[in-house]
């Protein structure tokens, strides 16, 4: 038993197990009955994470409960019951759902002052959470993403919620989040953006009229990410060959031109090659040129295009 081997040995017996995936989960579920080194329990469950055992939910249940009871003494910054959570993912029942619900209203004093009051482990609770019941995980996935307490250095739990939303195709919230006024997380934001490929276009046009003239670089990124791949795309053409012709951002320009080549629609490919033919910008010039060498094209009349702009400018005729 895990019990009877001294402390500093069962950390070197659970890793010896790593080519025994089994073996070394079931011997991570003994230590978690009894184990209190810090060192031990995040090996072990680092290896139930990786190897999910249904017969380890128990062990894994009652340790969150232990650290849950006095968190801010056993487990300050929440860190272990976070990884608690990621080992109970595949795992947890209906029956969990109470101890989940906690999990994601809990927030406690923090080491730092960027860690949010337990940001990470609102946003484990909300991945477990969507396991067992995506309606519940809906509700508080709505809820965390307006949560004034979101980590503005990770943008946790937001950011989770965000994606999890988005999975369930659950817009309204995601919608609501980019189109209101007031003081937002940019990152947060962008994450909206990108995942309102099926929002109306009318609604999209709102959303290009508020953030296409702002040069905020994750707002703009999570912009482009949307037009780019709306199911009516080929409607937002021109407002993405506008920004390259007229931007001096050149980073934003290199973004931008890489997902039009990598993209799918070819018209707008077309568009922009043909554009970049009267374009005076020698800089843009050399980033789309750096951006199609990356690719080879199977359409012959672009792979035509593209080595025509590839090609090098004639020298300069001496006087």
């Amino acid at each position: 038993m895990a019990a009877n081997v001294k402390p500093d040995a069962k950390l070197e017996k659970l890793l010896s197990l790593k080519a025994a995936p089994r073996e070394q989960a079931l011997y991570a579920v003994e230590l978690l009955k009894s184990e209190r080194k810090r060192q031990t329990l995040e090996a072990a469950l680092r290896a139930l994470t990786d190897y999910p055992l249904p017969e380890a939910r128990p062990a894994l249940l009652a340790l969150y409960r232990r650290y849950e009871a006095d968190g801010t003494k056993l487990d300050s910054g929440a860190f272990l019951r976070a990884t608690i959570l990621k080992a109970l993912h595949t795992l947890a029942v209906a029956e969990d759902l109470p101890l989940l619900e906690r999990a994601a209203c809990t927030y406690e004093k923090m080491p730092s002052l960027h860690d949010a009051q337990g940001a990470h482990l609102r946003a484990a609770a909300l991945k477990v959470l969507f396991e067992v019941d995506e309606t519940i995980a809906a509700f508080h996935c709505t809820r965390l993403l307006a949560d004034p307490e979101t980590s503005r250095m990770s943008g946790e739990p937001a950011l989770t919620a965000v994606k999890l939303l988005a999975m369930q195709h659950n817009l309204l919230p995601l919608y609501y989040y980019a189109i209101q006024e007031g003081e937002k997380i940019a990152e947060i934001t962008a994450e909206c953006l990108r995942s309102l490929t099926r929002l109306p276009v009318a609604l999209v046009d709102l959303l290009v009229q508020k953030y296409g003239a702002l040069g905020n670089e994750a707002l703009l990124i999570g912009l482009f990410d949307l037009l780019l791949t709306h199911v009516e795309g080929s409607h937002f053409h021109p407002f993405l060959l506008n920004f390259l012709a007229v931007t001096r951002h050149y980073d934003l320009y290199r973004y931008l031109a890489l997902g039009i080549v990598a993209g799918d629609s070819e018209d707008l490919l077309k568009e922009m090659l043909a554009a970049s033919k009267t374009g005076r910008d020698k800089r843009k010039t050399e980033i789309l040129r750096e951006v199609l060498l990356l690719y080879r094209h199977q359409n012959p009349a672009i792979r035509a295009a593209i080595n025509e702009l590839l090609k090098p400018a004639p020298p300069l005729k001496q006087p």
